[in-house]
């Protein structure tokens, strides 16, 4: 990729690098650019083209969530002119491509999934190791026991870990206690 380091963006009234944003949000912009057009590489492709143009330039946002805003309508569009390209095609069915591409609710749908997991992956990578491993463990569904088992401490120990983890993540991300407790209980 580029030279990731040129370009800027202003969020609220933080500074942050191109690559800050680009490990940020890569992957999620990744698999919603896959959910539209049910192919993996040229999901990857749309969002390295759009960090590639951005590089160059430097772009100011009112807050974390106009970024977040930008760079999923960004892909949505331009997964959607990829479709479009796509129906024009020699022997490709128009209505099928265009059928294939979602409505409304369902990007809405995609985002929302998109960015609670990379909200909820963030908070985790906060944790101190020992935290951040049985939550990682908690999502892959281990049960308590299996958790306790896997890092040699007891249940009554994960469940402290739980809750602590809880607790710093709804801080870290203002995710509602009812939502982490239903993922993580």
């Amino acid at each position: 990729m580029a030279d990731m380091a040129s370009g800027r963006f202003i969020v609220g009234s933080v500074e942050r690098s191109i690559k800050d944003v680009f490990f940020s949000y890569y992957s999620h912009l990744v698999s919603f650019a896959a959910a539209i057009l049910q192919d993996g590489r040229l999901a990857e492709d749309i969002v390295q083209d759009l960090f590639l143009k951005l590089c160059s330039s430097s772009k100011e946002f009112k807050d974390e969530h106009a970024l977040s805003c930008f760079l999923y309508t960004s892909v949505k569009n331009s997964a959607i002119d990829e479709l479009r390209r796509r129906s024009k095609r020699p022997g490709s069915n128009d209505e099928d491509v265009m059928n294939s591409i979602p409505d409304e609710s369902s990007f809405a749908d995609i985002v929302t999934q998109e960015e609670f997991r990379r909200l909820l992956e963030k908070a985790i990578a906060s944790l101190p190791k020992q935290s951040r491993r049985v939550m990682e463990l908690s999502l892959k569904t281990y049960s308590n026991n299996q958790i306790a088992d896997e890092l040699g401490i007891s249940v009554n120990t994960v469940k402290t870990l739980k809750a602590r983890s809880l607790k710093k993540m709804k801080e870290i991300t203002h995710l509602s206690v009812i939502l982490l407790s239903w993922l993580f209980v």
